[in-house]
This record gives C-alpha cells, structure tokens and sequence, in this order.
C-alpha cells in the first residue's frame, strides 16, 4: 500500500515499489506469451486433422489479450514517470519554500 503524506500526495519512499511492480508486470507479461506459446506447439503437435482445437482457440485468445495490455504498458511506465516526477518537483519547491 503507498504511503501518502500529509497532504495526501504519494511519498518518495514508494517510489521503489512503484517501479518493481511495474517490472514485474513486465516480466509476467513475458513469461505468460512464453509458456502459451510452448502451448501452442504442443496442442499444433497432437492436433488431429478433423476440425479445430478449442484448446488453441482458448490460447490464441489469451495470448491476443496479454498482447493488448502489453501494448497499455508504454503508456502506463509514462504516468508512472510522470507521477515521479510531479512528486520530486512538489517536493523540492515545498523543502524551497520553507527556508
């Protein structure tokens, strides 16, 4: 949970964990379109030739979804910045205002 300070922004020292989720989300999205795309092989390997998998279609489908919000992540590593960066200004023109 981010701490806020007492004003209600998020603090700096959140700004880590930020950054970790955002990686591991990042890395889940990765290894999700690696093991579906092992799966993939083998249900393409042990497809009979009568008509069409359900089992393919389940994966082609999860895979098209991860790949929709892995097209997301660019934008939502921008606000994560942005979000760093509005906090490191507010922070250092408050510390500025109170000499």
């Amino acid at each position: 949970m981010e701490k806020l300070n007492k004003k209600g922004a998020i603090s700096l020292g959140s700004v880590p964990s930020t950054v970790w989720i955002v990686v591991l989300i990042g890395i889940m999205l990765g290894v999700g379109a690696i093991v579906l795309g092992e799966f993939v092989d083998q249900a393409d390997a042990t497809l009979d030739s009568a008509g069409e998998n359900e089992t393919i279609t389940m994966i082609n489908d999860t895979l098209v979804s991860m790949q929709t919000f892995a097209d997301w992540m660019p934008i939502i590593i921008l606000v994560v910045v942005i979000g760093i960066v509005v906090t490191v200004l507010m922070s250092a023109l408050a510390f500025g205002g109170r000499r």
